[in-house]
């Protein structure tokens, strides 16, 4: 899949997408693959933002900006999250990270 590709992306018909990246991008993704054949609009909010994680990381990047990637999660959904960039992070992937939750 091309960079032009991925920018063209429709979210709403994330189906194959989703176990695409799913592969590509290992562990963050994982909880994605039950999902797989369902559109992206189906999604809980807390899978839709691990999607628009998952295309990132799936580009293979050196630094991931993330802009208030909590919002709108339960604390529960949001240590759920902030586990899964830890994992990322231990891959060597550098973030920057701009949030309005303080405790996230």
């Amino acid at each position: 899949m091309t960079m032009l590709k991925i920018a063209r992306f429709n979210p709403k018909q994330a189906s194959a997408a989703v176990a695409l990246a799913a592969l590509s991008v290992g562990a963050a993704a994982w909880a994605l693959l039950p999902h797989a054949n369902k559109p992206a609009g189906a999604l809980t909010l807390l899978n839709r933002k691990r999607l628009e994680l998952a295309r990132a990381l799936a580009t293979r990047p050196k630094l991931l900006l993330l802009d208030e990637i909590a919002g709108g999660l339960t604390e529960h959904e949001a240590k759920q999250l902030v586990d899964e960039l830890r994992r990322i992070k231990s891959q060597g992937v550098t973030m920057v990270w701009i949030e309005h939750v303080v405790h996230a």
